[in-house]
């Protein structure tokens, strides 16, 4: 024990010998806790940077492995929209669900083609569409406009037209009784059919701006876009602001995508209703103009004769909307956003002039309904059947009246 202690004694004096140092220092203590943090950092930094490169890459390079495609290996990236449910959903899947089902809901018109003993001349092309039509009843009462038979006016008339409507399953059907709308110019036709998909129409509260929208062409291909405008107006020149009850003037502006080809097709939104009809491009006809009219077509059309026009309410005055007028604050009218100023006496044979409607009357009210941007005179009276009466608040020199008058018909 006493030699193991001597010996330790040497070696501790000759290491004390050979240092020139006079102290014994401490062990250098490591800061691990930093090199943790450190690491951390330089973690998160590499994988962000890793993760930008790798999504906004269709592919990468690996050194000695070659080119790796990534999106091969990754969920296809979709957009996702809002419904009006708030339910999100992933736009494409929902548009190509929608075209297969909304297809199924229309047909095509052509001119009917005499049988003939060449098998290929009894063939109907989708280039020989004079434009499409959709279902609106599952007895086959069909919806279109006027002006997908703008080339056959002048040889034929309507009523005398033999259409066929072909459906997307090629069965063929003879179109049987064409009824005209006098305001909008929409075309209803009649097929003996049973058990047709129906097509839903939107209620005109319910429509919105730069909502989505589709349609079909004359041919069947399907075109997206967004609703634009409502109550659009082509106003090209100051005398475009008077209006009647006889001219339709608001329409849905639906963009130039939807040309020539469309003409007759319904647009739809994506909860699969019809929003109008597009009457030439760019625009569309609201399918809230029809409600009036549906119940003559749904309930009486069987007993109308082909070619005849349906009944609209009429008051016959010209009249311009508050709601569509810039440079009032140089007028007497400053003050007025809503109703409707009379412009023109009314012809004196009309019942509007025996009631005492003149030049500069404001009419403010159809009933109890004020009329404004959103409801206008034409939509508020076109809610009534002609032989209705109705009651209008009418001001004239800051005197109001009530006037109630029988609406007549559009001739």
């Amino acid at each position: 024990m006493k030699n193991k202690k001597e010996k330790g004694q040497h070696k501790l004096k000759d290491f004390f010998l050979s240092h020139t140092t006079t102290k014994i220092e401490q062990p250098i203590k490591v800061r691990w806790g930093w090199l943790v943090l450190l690491a951390i950092i330089l973690g998160l930094a590499g994988g962000f940077v890793g993760t930008f490169v790798f999504l906004s890459s269709k592919n990468i390079t690996i050194p000695l492995l070659g080119e790796y495609d990534i999106e091969e290996h990754l969920p296809k990236r979709e957009i996702t929209i809002q419904t009006h449910e708030k339910v999100t959903v992933t736009e494409d899947i929902r548009i190509q669900d929608l075209a297969d089902r909304l297809i199924k809901q229309q047909v095509e018109i052509y001119l009917e083609k005499a049988s003939s003993q060449n098998l290929l001349d009894n063939f109907y092309l989708p280039i020989e569409s004079l434009g499409r039509a959709f279902i609106l009843s599952s007895d086959g009462w069909l919806v279109s406009h006027k002006n997908i038979f703008p080339k056959l006016e002048k040889q034929y008339n309507l009523e005398n037209l033999d259409l066929v409507a072909v459906t997307t399953e090629k069965y063929i059907y003879h179109v049987n009784k064409i009824l005209i709308d006098p305001l909008t110019e929409i075309v209803f036709m009649k097929i003996q059919a049973e058990n047709l998909p129906v097509t839903m129409l939107i209620n005109g509260e319910d429509l919105n701006p730069g909502e989505a929208i589709l349609s079909f062409s004359q041919q069947g291909f399907l075109e997206t876009g967004r609703l634009q405008q409502l109550n659009y107006q082509e106003l090209k020149e100051t005398e475009s602001l008077v209006k009647n009850l006889k001219d339709f003037s608001e329409y849905l502006l639906v963009g130039d995508k939807f040309n020539q080809e469309f003409v007759g097709s319904a647009i739809f939104n994506l909860d699969s209703k019809i929003l109008g009809i597009i009457d030439q491009a760019g625009r569309a006809v609201p399918v809230s103009y029809l409600k009036n009219i549906l119940g003559q077509v749904l309930e009486s059309g069987q007993n109308l004769d082909s070619g005849d026009e349906l009944i609209r309410p009429w008051i016959a005055i010209d009249y311009l909307e508050f709601s569509q007028l810039a440079g009032l604050q140089n007028t007497d009218y400053v003050e007025y956003r809503d109703g409707v100023l009379i412009y023109g006496d009314p012809d004196k044979t009309t019942l509007a002039y025996t009631l005492g409607l003149r030049n500069k009357d404001i009419i403010l009210k159809i009933n109890n309904d004020t009329i404004n941007n959103e409801h206008t005179f034409l939509k508020l009276i076109n809610e009534y059947n002609s032989n209705s009466e109705v009651e209008l608040t009418v001001v004239n020199q800051e005197q109001e009246r009530k006037v109630k008058i029988k609406l007549g018909a559009v001739e």
